[in-house]
């Protein structure tokens, strides 16, 4: 499905978090496309997922400005002309408040193989015979191997290149704008743990101190995560579990 700028619009409205511009999503696309001349790629699939706490969707986000809660693997088609898709399945990415947050317009929904989307997507732009980067979770982290197994059984003439190190390099050479947000991003952390200086006491759970940390972030304007109040809102991370019980000043 293509999503309009209208439909962007109002959900962005209604979820208003932080974006890089769109110029910002140019010159990272710009780059991408011309490490992939360089390397001769047709294309790349880019995976994401929630595996590690969340932290494996760092090279899908990239491109995208999503991530999911609990999916395994999402992947971003990435061609050597056109725009980049997003591909998932039927649930929660297609939420109102994930959809929210695309950089990219194009999501193709697998129903219910998001590996076969993506093969019937690869042949039908006749990308079938050439060569296609593989950008996994991260350098130590590779695809599972089932979907290894399915794209190299469907598609038997496509030659498959690892280019992970060679995308993280890229993102390793941060922009203006880039450098502002990680500046940001340190300045949500200070705001998170002066409110534990402040607040925090003896004989406090877990749970409390993160309530005390998750409201100070989220009133300072960060992104942690949220709470069920609407059946579209991202409930990115829940609150800790188990270890609510261990109390502060009180280690076991």
């Amino acid at each position: 499905m293509l999503l309009s700028e209208d439909e962007l619009e109002r959900m962005q409205k209604r979820f208003p978090y932080p974006r890089f511009s769109k110029a910002e999503y140019e010159r990272r696309y710009t780059n991408i496309r011309k490490m992939m001349r360089e390397m001769n790629l047709d294309c790349l699939l880019i995976i994401g997922g929630s595996a590690a706490y969340g932290r494996c969707w760092f090279n899908f986000r990239y491109i995208t400005n999503m991530l999911g809660k609990a999916e395994m693997a999402n992947y971003c088609f990435f061609p050597r002309e056109g725009d980049p898709a997003v591909v998932t399945r039927p649930g929660h990415s297609l939420a109102g408040a994930m959809l929210a947050r695309t950089a990219v317009r194009n999501v193709i929904v697998g129903k219910p193989s998001v590996l076969g989307a993506i093969v019937d997507e690869i042949k039908e732009r006749s990308y079938d015979k050439g060569r296609i980067g593989i950008v996994e979770y991260d350098p130590y982290t590779s695809i599972p191997k089932n979907h290894w197994d399915y794209f190299a059984a469907n598609l038997p003439q496509a030659e498959f290149v690892f280019v992970t190190k060679e995308f993280i390099a890229l993102r390793l050479l941060k922009s203006t704008e880039e450098i502002q947000f990680l500046e940001r991003s340190a300045e949500l952390g200070d705001v998170g743990i002066c409110a534990m200086q402040e607040r925090v006491k003896p004989g406090m759970t877990e749970g409390e101190v993160f309530g005390i940390v998750h409201e100070a972030v989220m009133k300072a304007g960060g992104e942690m995560g949220s709470s069920m109040l609407d059946p579209d809102i991202n409930d990115q991370k829940a609150t800790t579990s188990g270890a609510d019980h261990r109390r502060a000043g009180h280690h076991q």
